[in-house]
């Protein structure tokens, strides 16, 4: 996950979501899914100002 993340520091929330997928993807191959998978991700906009 990390290399996903430091891979894709420009990307949107959507494309990091879709390259997290595909690395889970590659990483399970073949073996049957058992489980469900959830993924949250969220856009930082950064410090707000509350003066």
């Amino acid at each position: 996950m990390l290399k996903v993340l430091n891979n894709n520091t420009d990307a949107t929330v959507h494309e990091l979501l879709y390259e997290m997928n595909n690395a889970v993807d590659e990483f399970v191959g073949d073996a049957d899914q058992f489980d469900d998978l959830t993924m949250l991700a969220f856009y930082y906009k950064g410090p707000q100002n509350n003066q």
